[in-house]
């Protein structure tokens, strides 16, 4: 089958939702698999194209764009399958049609806690809040061997991104500069060299965390979605959920933190500090992106009163 051509991401993207385009190709993958190619439908809008088939079964079609998505995906879906704690996608096939890579994976059941948010009672997110901070725990014992090519040189990523930092996008009213990075990176407590790398998810959000109903309450039950998997710092997987999930409230944070196993009332402050370092560093969010996601934060002037705000542990 001819697959298209796309040598850029606004190629990519001009052609995302054209059904014409995507669900031939959804259909022969279908067939090619056993599976009634006139039951797809087509999933979520993100990165990459996703049909819903038939048998409670996810296609995700990998475009070459994203060739570190492809590798993440495809490594990570199996290895943590059946070590979180939380239902997760198994892998059923996967194969290529020229130099596109395709995913066929089990169904997670549940709906996205960005779809349900406004529905959950304060003691409902709180206990998903400590749900997934188990789930990080759990994800801290994954075994990595196998995963070297997810590995960065830590320092070298820690550098080189927060050279970076006063070019991306923050919120208008923060100063930014090389000094304003340098100076608060200058108080964030540093963390033993000795402590090793570890499985990142980097992306657990409030769309990829899954929830379902409980005997009437509303509780996690699933999470999808590795193609952003890497190895690194341990603190480093708190910024997705602690900015999209928690979003500046005090006690959903310190839910989650309890969760993953930090001593908040012992380390609140050098926490905060360290997960405002982690924020700066993100590979993807930019400050702008999680001061949108948190109220006051638009208001904040340096990088200090960003962090109390972000990551209210104390």
């Amino acid at each position: 089958m001819q697959m298209p051509e796309l040598q850029t991401l606004e190629q990519y993207r001009a052609v995302y939702h054209d059904e014409t385009v995507w669900l031939p190709i959804a259909r022969e993958i279908a067939r090619r698999h056993g599976s009634d190619p006139e039951t797809l439908s087509r999933g979520p809008d993100g990165t990459h194209i996703v049909y819903f088939m038939a048998d409670d079964l996810v296609l995700k079609l990998f475009s070459p764009l994203f060739g570190e998505d492809i590798t993440s995906e495809f490594l990570v879906t199996p290895i943590v399958d059946g070590r979180l704690g939380v239902a997760t996608p198994s892998v059923v096939a996967r194969g290529r049609l020229a130099d596109w890579s395709y995913l066929i994976a089990t169904r997670v059941p549940g709906r996205s806690v960005r779809d349900v948010r406004d529905q959950l009672r304060g003691d409902e997110l709180r206990a998903i809040l400590g749900r997934v901070g188990e789930v990080i725990a759990r994800l801290r014992s994954v075994p990595t061997a196998g995963l070297r090519v997810l590995s960065v040189d830590w320092s070298s990523f820690e550098r080189e991104q927060l050279r970076r930092a006063p070019q991306r996008a923050a919120p208008p009213g923060l100063s930014l500069s090389a000094e304003d990075v340098h100076a608060f990176m200058r108080s964030v407590p540093r963390v033993p060299k000795a402590r090793p790398p570890v499985l990142l998810l980097a992306d657990i959000t409030d769309e990829h965390v899954l929830v379902s109903d409980e005997t009437g309450q509303l509780r996690m039950s699933g999470l999808v979605d590795f193609g952003d998997a890497f190895l690194g710092d341990r603190d480093y997987e708190l910024v997705a959920p602690g900015l999209t999930l928690a979003r500046g409230d005090r006690e959903l944070l310190r839910a989650l933190l309890a969760g993953a196993g930090y001593d908040v009332d012992a380390d609140g402050d050098g926490l905060r500090r360290r997960l405002m370092a982690q924020t700066l560093i993100h590979r993807y969010a930019t400050l702008l992106d999680c001061a949108e996601l948190v109220d006051g934060a638009e208001n904040a002037t340096t990088l200090e009163e960003l962090s109390e705000v972000f990551w209210p542990i104390a």
